[in-house]
């Protein structure tokens, strides 16, 4: 009887530290699905906010396209209108020069 009893000391001996290593174990598993769960979260976040930015840049760029085009346009027609008011101010010179001339000469 009491080699079955040292026996049985000597396996629980060796199981009880099974044990807790088990539990060890189940208590690991149970911290890596929380910790990789907050990750994802942190992930799911992060690319929420790139949508939200991705979206703001998606409404601003075709209004700063617009912007830019009126402005280039604006400036262009300007510089037109500089062009044309030298032009006619060039064809009054020649007209009064040439009516200066033909004067002249008569």
């Amino acid at each position: 009887m009491e080699h079955i009893r040292t026996s049985y000391l000597k396996l629980q001996g060796e199981v009880d530290p099974l044990r807790a290593g088990r539990r060890i174990d189940s208590e690991r598993a149970t911290e890596r699905p929380a910790q990789e769960a907050s990750k994802v979260e942190k992930l799911r976040q992060e690319l929420e906010e790139s949508r939200r930015k991705a979206e703001g840049l998606g409404e601003a760029l075709p209004e700063r396209d617009r912007a830019t085009t009126s402005k280039s346009t604006r400036l262009r027609n300007s510089g037109r209108l500089k062009s044309s008011s030298r032009l006619l101010m060039l064809l009054s010179r020649i007209r009064s020069s040439s009516l200066t001339t033909y004067s002249l000469l008569e």
